[in-house]
């Protein structure tokens, strides 16, 4: 055209937010860079975001308001997280899809006995009937063998999902799914209602598949 317009909110060719548009958000939040990596936007501030894997630019990233219910999400040698077998939790031991140091290593993990899972967060998270849920995490694989699976109790007949380990640039891969909930028996602590809202676990019953996690959210 011969005139330009006035007003331009072209995000993703601009890669900016015209100074005239206001913007406001209550908390800090995550974006990706050009470069793929995690950076965290501040209170505030408006997040121009870029796909991870491309490096394209993808415009203004604006979501609706959420609460991650694993209050434990960085740290998977709390308590809250409960291992099992020959499992062996390594803390801040890579570095992380957002640059810090602060991924840490899952090793040997496989099927102990009856018992299907080594790493489970068995927090006070109850499963409203009918109410969706998504649980997602960063993996990054360590080993060549075995298949990763992900397992939600808030779903009917419990969500499971078996994982394909295709990377991002710097190897990671960011799993999520979606689930309805429903009221269960707490199969791992024997009481209550509801249930812990992830497992990772190995498929094969050979305590070698070895992982780098991160960001755990429900």
């Amino acid at each position: 055209p011969d005139v330009r317009p006035t007003l331009d909110l072209n995000f993703a060719g601009s890669q900016t937010v015209d100074p005239r548009i206001t913007f406001t958000r209550n908390s800090t939040a995550t974006y990706f860079d050009k470069f793929g990596v995690m950076q965290t936007a501040g209170v505030n501030q408006p997040r121009i975001d870029f796909d991870p894997v491309t490096g394209e630019c993808k415009g203004l990233l604006i979501e609706e308001q959420r609460t991650n219910l694993l209050l434990r999400s960085h740290e998977f040698d709390n308590t809250a997280w409960v291992k099992r077998g020959t499992v062996l939790v390594t803390p801040n031991d890579s570095i992380a899809p957002d640059g810090s140091l602060t991924a840490y290593r899952l090793s040997g993990l496989g099927l102990h006995g009856n018992d299907l899972y080594n790493a489970d967060y068995t927090s006070t998270v109850i499963a409203a009937s009918g109410s969706p849920y998504t649980p997602s995490i960063y993996i990054k694989r360590i080993s060549t063998s075995g298949t990763v699976v992900i397992q939600s109790p808030l779903a009917d007949s419990f969500g499971r999902w078996n994982v394909d380990l295709s990377a991002l640039p710097d190897g990671w891969v960011r799993i999520t799914a979606s689930t309805t909930g429903v009221t269960v028996v707490n199969p791992f602590t024997t009481s209550g209602t509801g249930a812990g809202g992830m497992q990772i676990r190995s498929s094969s019953a050979s305590p070698t598949l070895s992982l780098f996690i991160w960001g755990a959210q429900l």
